[in-house]
């Protein structure tokens, strides 16, 4: 079973010699056409390049043989998942100390009103 699992991996040189014989091919009939060797090069890069992306969306594609099948996560947007409501936290020391920063504040400001100053 192993050995047939192995057998239909793709290698990773594979998907570049297909795409190096398709950017070849390419690259001598234009160079048969036009009989300009820029021109040649100039396609046989640009096949290249569009082979191996070809090669590499579909690679992606294809299911992955590891272990039994698993359930695909579905993704669901952050605002329509039903998460049940997390608890407050308890107030903690450092909201005491921004409420009396506050509070000594509110108190500073009354003494400026005092004093006629706005």
């Amino acid at each position: 079973m192993a050995r047939k699992l192995n057998a239909a991996r793709i290698s990773p040189l594979e998907p570049l010699l297909l795409s190096f014989g398709i950017a070849l091919f390419s690259g001598i009939v234009t160079f048969i056409a036009t009989r300009d060797i820029i021109m040649s090069l100039i396609l046989f890069g640009v096949a290249f390049i569009i082979a191996i992306v070809v090669f590499a969306t579909l690679l992606l594609m294809m299911p992955n043989d590891d272990g039994p099948e698993k359930p695909r996560e579905i993704f669901i947007p952050v605002l329509m998942r039903e998460d049940p409501p997390a608890a407050a936290p308890e107030s903690t020391e450092a909201e005491s100390t921004d409420q009396s920063i506050s509070d000594a504040a509110d108190g500073a400001g009354e003494s400026d009103a005092d004093h006629g100053r706005s």
